[in-house]
This record gives structure tokens, C-alpha cells and sequence, in this order.
């Protein structure tokens, strides 16, 4: 039986092996890409998400435009780790799926919504931005989901961002007492 996710994503490098990777998978039954600002920001993680989902076969896949800032309104949180285009430079040709009208967060709860409980993976590679809108949202729908999946945090080796604190987690950082906050 095939695993059903939703992966939500900020596609750079990384996460673009990762959506290769997850749509040859045939235990896997992507619902959804949901994309978010992180690596870069949520116009370009958008776009690069639609053209990996066509590069690897499967353009019928909806991918959605998530949050455009982390939760506390500040300005996307993004880096050139992955160049400009968050790709390294690489060229892909264009998508030419049709474009998904529904934010990130509101798709992530009609499929939860849609689909029998605890069937779902929420998959989370980049900022948890859309999960938490989502939550925020409406918490019983996002609990339907199986179980949640993050690529975030660190215990035993300093953050890539500061010492305590790795991007996807940091990204939606409130102010807090170590910086000054609160």
C-alpha cells in the first residue's frame, strides 16, 4: 500500500533531490507539493517546485504557493546557499501544469479534510510556515493527518544558522528573550 504525503517544501538544491527523489518512489503517493519562502523566496520555490514536479514526470502532481513570510511578518527569510534562482544556476524548462489557486495552508486542509483520518503524511523539508498557518487555521483538520515528518533542528551539533537554531526551524522564529525580544 502506497504511503500518501503532502510535501511541503522551499525547494533549493536539496529539496529538489528530495521531490526527484520522493516522485520515483513508487511507495509513495504525493497529494500535494506545497511551497513556502525559505531557501529563496515563495514566487521562486513556487515556480522551481512546478518545474522539478515536471522534470520528474508527473506535471498532474498539484503544487501549491505557500506563505510568503515567516509567522511574525517580517521580511521572507531567505539565502543565496543555492544561488539566485535557488537551483544553482540550472535550467529547467517550464511547468505547463495549470497553476493552483488555492494558498498552501487551504489546500494542506482540503486534502486532510478530504482524505479518511490519519491516512496522510505531512512531509515538512523547509520552513513550517503553511503547516502552522494551517494549524492556526483549523487545529482538528490538521491533526487528521498520520503523523508529521520534519527535516529541522539539531540536538547534537550547532545549527546552520546560529548555534542553537537550524534554518527551517529558525526561519519562523518569534522574537524571544535570547534576542532581545519579548
Amino acid at each position: 500500500m502506497k504511503q500518501k504525503i503532502i510535501l511541503d517544501c522551499d525547494p533549493g538544491i536539496d529539496d529538489a533531490l528530495a521531490i526527484l527523489f520522493a516522485l520515483g518512489l513508487e511507495e509513495l503517493d504525493i497529494h500535494a507539493v506545497t511551497t513556502v519562502s525559505g531557501n529563496r523566496p515563495v514566487d521562486q520555490t513556487f515556480e522551481n517546485a512546478r518545474r522539478i514536479v515536471a522534470l520528474g514526470g508527473r506535471p498532474e502532481t498539484p503544487v501549491f504557493k505557500g506563505a510568503f513570510s515567516p509567522l511574525d511578518q517580517t521580511a521572507p527569510r531567505s539565502n543565496l546557499v543555492h544561488g539566485a534562482d535557488g537551483l544553482g544556476g540550472i535550467s529547467l524548462p517550464q511547468s505547463a501544469a495549470p497553476i493552483e489557486a488555492r494558498p498552501a495552508a487551504i489546500a494542506i486542509l482540503d486534502i486532510l479534510r478530504d482524505s479518511p483520518e490519519g491516512e496522510v503524511t505531512l512531509v515538512a523539508i523547509g520552513p513550517l510556515t503553511n503547516l502552522a498557518l494551517a494549524f492556526a487555521l483549523d487545529p482538528t483538520t490538521i491533526r487528521r493527518a498520520k503523523r508529521l515528518a520534519i527535516m529541522g533542528g539539531s540536538i547534537h551539533y550547532p545549527g546552520n544558522v546560529t548555534t542553537v537554531a537550524e534554518f527551517n526551524v529558525w526561519a519562523d522564529q518569534r522574537l524571544s528573550p535570547f534576542d532581545g525580544g519579548l
